[in-house]
């Protein structure tokens, strides 16, 4: 078991490396757990913890969630094999996101664009090489689409141009506009279409 503590990036990770599992104890995984400090909490005042793992050998007789120490609330993923309704199966490299942030399984509500607004989603957050990012525009006209740092620095732009009122969808692999891989961490997407701003949040892993 290894652990560090990245401060810079609000968030204390602990890796687990070759855990035997019950049965068959020949199978192993690797795995981390980083838990988000209390400066980038839930508006319910409670951490962020994320599950990544490196391998998943056996999980189809699994429980994996997360229960407070009274065990009167949890948040789970499979138990004994039955996944929870939402819940994507557990593969190598996907990470679990618990939040007590609504929603709180895996969600992907239909993006239709209404009259006098815009909307943005990224969907997969946080994300290990690249995440997907959902948009839509009211009207026809330029539109704009960049990402920003957790400083502010506007670090890649992902869309420039006219589009018509629509749904989009388009594809951020984790670097800036260099083409060099950016650090992990918090990063902020911007959408504008001239008249109309909205912003959404991504995480990026190592």
């Amino acid at each position: 078991m290894y652990y560090q503590h990245d401060s810079a990036n609000h968030r204390f990770i602990i890796e687990y490396d070759s855990v035997a599992y019950y049965n068959p104890r020949e199978l192993r995984d690797k795995y981390e757990v980083v838990i988000y400090d209390s400066t980038m909490a839930t508006p319910s005042g409670d951490n962020v913890v994320v599950m990544q793992y490196m391998t998943a050998n056996h999980f189809g007789s699994s429980t994996v969630g997360i229960q407070d120490p009274t065990r009167a609330i949890a948040i789970q993923v499979v138990l004994n094999g039955d996944w929870t309704r939402g819940a994507a199966p557990i593969e190598p490299g996907r990470a679990v996101k618990y939040t007590t942030v609504d929603p709180t399984g895996v969600a992907e509500s239909p993006l239709r664009p209404q009259a006098g607004q815009i909307a943005l989603v990224p969907l997969g957050s946080p994300f290990l090489s690249s995440t997907s990012i959902r948009y839509s525009v009211r009207g026809s006209g330029t539109v704009e689409l960049a990402v920003f740092d957790n400083a502010g620095r506007r670090v890649r732009d992902l869309v420039s141009g006219r589009h018509t009122p629509g749904a989009y969808r388009v594809t951020w692999d984790g670097t800036d506009d260099s083409g060099r891989s950016l650090a992990s961490g918090v990063y902020w997407l911007r959408l504008a279409d001239g008249e109309e701003t909205a912003s959404a949040k991504t995480v990026k892993m190592r």
